[in-house]
């Protein structure tokens, strides 16, 4: 069956993708850190900081999108993959769009914030080999397979959706 969108229903369909994958990836954060957790109790602090990094980038990721989005500052190659999305929102990321986002929205800033102090504390070697312990266990990868073959059918999304137009 072939669907037909229109500029408003595509940019209602990316928006709808986009806050369907930030919320996919918080569930696969929960999983991820339980089973971190359970799996290397002795490290509980450090896999806290890890996730809690993790949720925080993805908020910024978030915040950044909608962001853009409500200003129509997305073109349409950008809107036609998520890696697409990804990129603009993390590498093409401006220094004005930055400050501007921290004045108007305060729960941004304080997020930038944490981010910084998570990663200037943070130590690499704080894991130790606990992290081969995690993504060895059936569990978590159950969880990383998930959340990619829900990002893959989100992707198929987009790409339905630039290829109407």
């Amino acid at each position: 069956m072939l669907r037909f969108f229109t500029k408003k229903s595509r940019a209602t369909v990316v928006q709808e993708v986009f806050r369907k994958y930030v919320e996919s990836y918080r569930q696969y954060l929960k999983i991820a850190a339980r089973r971190a957790i359970e799996l290397s109790p002795d490290r509980e602090l450090a896999w806290q900081n890890v996730f809690r990094l993790q949720h925080l980038l993805k908020e910024r990721e978030a915040l950044r999108f909608e962001y853009l989005f409500g200003r129509d500052k997305f073109d349409g190659v950008t809107l036609s993959s998520l890696s697409n999305i990804a990129a603009r929102l993390d590498n093409g990321w401006s220094e004005p769009e930055e400050a501007e986002l921290k004045e108007s929205l305060s729960i941004y800033g304080s997020i930038s914030r944490e981010i910084e102090d998570i990663q200037s504390k943070w130590d690499s070697n704080a894991l130790g080999d606990s992290s081969r312990v995690v993504d060895q266990d059936m569990k978590y990868c159950d969880a990383r397979r998930a959340l990619a073959d829900r990002t893959r059918k989100l992707e198929a999304q987009l790409a339905a959706a630039a290829e109407s137009e």
